[in-house]
């Protein structure tokens, strides 16, 4: 696929693919052959290296294929760049008609995809507003609530410094009856 790609984004983003790929293989043989050079069992051990080192053999030829494919992906879009000079310069109506057809092809499916794009996040914000709306309206509720709260407890402690205050008055009246009729 990659050595057939004549364009080069389309190239870009293979090679990043396949070079992730053969890194996460790459790993994959570390890890196993730190695990086999753990291992106790000198036989189990041996074949396990064996096999390892069969996997590096196929991974290097991988990498070698993947080396060739991008060398002949360069190839072919240096090709497809001269045959698009050639029609640019030659005047070739028809491969102007077929390039900017496929060009209006390319640019309506982005924009559909952007409008479409546009659209979803456009019913996220609308939700997120909703969602916002909700919350303003129950903590407005909440604020209200906690200052009806809040009114009470002022007037409760205005009830209970009263009472506190009458409490002692009675205490000291108390005493005094007290006094007054130990005296008599």
């Amino acid at each position: 696929e990659l050595s057939k790609c004549t364009d080069q984004r389309e190239s870009v983003n293979l090679n990043s693919r396949i070079r992730s790929l053969l890194a996460k293989e790459e790993e994959k043989i570390v890890q196993s052959t730190q695990t086999a050079e753990e291992m106790d069992d000198e036989t189990e051990k041996s074949k396990a290296l064996t096999c390892i080192k069969q996997d590096q053999t196929t991974l290097d030829g991988l990498r070698a294929e993947f080396r060739n494919a991008n060398a002949k992906s360069k190839i072919e879009q240096g090709k497809q760049a001269k045959r698009d000079r050639a029609s640019l310069l030659s005047g070739s109506a028809d491969g102007l008609k077929h390039r900017s057809q496929k060009q209006l092809e390319s640019n309506l499916q982005k924009s559909q995809s952007v409008t479409q794009s546009l659209r979803y996040t456009r019913q996220l914000m609308a939700s997120e507003l909703d969602r916002s709306a909700i919350t303003m309206q129950t903590m407005e509720s909440s604020s209200k609530t906690l200052k009806t709260a809040h009114t009470e407890f002022q007037n409760l402690d205005g009830a209970l410094q009263q009472s506190s205050g009458i409490l002692t008055k009675l205490g000291r009246r108390d005493v005094q009856d007290k006094v007054m009729v130990g005296i008599a």
